[in-house]
């Protein structure tokens, strides 16, 4: 008997939260008697996020997101139509939305198709158009990330329709001596390194970090600050690097704050600090937050989004308001100046992990919620 073939949608092309989340989705599913196909946009520069997948032995195909309006549907319309006739030829059985983005263009070519179609939702959409509405009616069901993301929401959903579905905590890196890691990225040995993944975006709030970091300087200057993530891959992430090294100057922090770009290696960012910071704006539910917690590190971070959900405060880490970078130095200084209470609270996050955000925990839900799909 032919295994069940799930289409899986990635509507953006970095290799950041969610096209790693729907990789670790799709080998969830593999495990599980699943077929799997993985579709990217038709973009140039989804080349590398495609040599990912493939390397991860999944085959890729390609959709197009053209632009939707009600006075020319008929570019929207023959793309739904080519598409449909892609899922049929080869067999889909489920579209699997890595995000709503993605469903705005495949919801309903997966419907005309045969197939179910759901949607994770990884974000906040508070302000949707009746456009948008529209687009996602297709969608027969909802996985949110966190149950913040799923109050935070401006499109209909019928009772029963959604559920929430924790991310299972990624697989540890592999490890790098500690001493490597820091002579890589130039830290001093004796330092306290507090480190931050994420790409320079407007979603991140590197800003009040570097602002918290000038005040941390002050009282502790063995305390350093590790952000790594890409900071050129496009014109808005660049924008935002040259604003945040003006901060730099301007506060002194630029000896402190590193940013030394994207890493491939996260084994060798975790070996280099003591603590892991999220300093954001908005967050659906952070998979660094779980990853860190896994490997022992305690957690700063911003009470926002889903972020409450993941850390439990005073006993995990610490939750510190939204752009308050007082309180963010206070956390800060109070992990820096206290190394039993970094190893207690990196003790208590990785028994969270295990407990509530383990892989079986995930692929157990998720199975039952294609199983549902698949035999209605």
């Amino acid at each position: 008997m032919t295994a069940p073939l799930i289409a899986h949608i990635i509507p953006w092309t970095n290799l950041a939260g969610t096209e790693l989340a729907t990789l670790r989705l799709a080998e969830a599913a593999r495990e599980m008697g699943y077929d799997n196909v993985l579709y990217l946009p038709d973009t140039p520069d989804a080349a590398t996020l495609d040599a990912l997948y493939v390397s991860r032995g999944f085959p890729t195909a390609r959709f197009r997101m053209p632009q939707v309006s009600l006075r020319r549907p008929w570019p929207y319309l023959a793309n739904t139509l080519a598409l449909m006739r892609d899922f049929r030829r080869r067999g889909v059985r489920l579209v699997h939305n890595g995000e709503v983005m993605g469903a705005y263009f495949t919801a309903l070519a997966g419907r005309l198709a045969g197939a179910r179609v759901i949607s994770h939702v990884r974000a906040d959409h508070p302000q949707c158009t009746d456009i948008d509405r529209l687009l996602l009616r297709p969608v027969e069901h909802y996985l949110y990330v966190s149950a913040s993301a799923a109050r935070h929401q401006d499109f209909p959903v019928r009772p029963g329709q959604g559920e929430v579905l924790y991310d299972a905590a990624p697989p540890p890196p592999a490890p790098v001596p500690r001493a490597a890691a820091r002579a890589h990225y130039g830290l001093p040995d004796d330092a306290i390194v507090f480190g931050m993944p994420a790409r320079v975006s407007w979603q991140k709030d590197h800003a009040t970090l570097i602002r918290a970091t000038a005040q941390v300087m002050r009282a502790r200057p063995d305390v350093h600050v590790l952000v790594v993530g890409d900071t050129d891959a496009d014109a808005a992430h660049r924008e935002q690097f040259a604003v945040l090294t003006a901060l730099l100057a301007e506060t002194g922090t630029g000896s402190h704050v590193h940013f030394p770009g994207f890493e491939g290696e996260m084994g060798r960012f975790y070996a280099a600090i003591d603590g892991l910071v999220l300093s954001t704006h908005t967050e659906g539910f952070p998979l660094v937050l779980l990853e860190a917690m896994s490997l022992d590190l305690p957690v700063v971070a911003t009470n926002v989004g889903g972020i409450p959900e993941a850390v439990a405060d005073g006993e995990t880490g610490i939750l510190v308001p939204h752009e308050d970078a007082p309180a963010l130095a206070s956390a800060m200084l109070r992990l820096a100046e206290d190394t039993p209470l970094r190893a207690a609270m990196g003790q208590a996050g990785r028994r969270r992990v295990e407990e509530r955000f383990g892989r079986s925990r995930f692929a157990r839900e998720l199975s039952a919620v294609y199983a549902r799909l698949l035999k209605a």
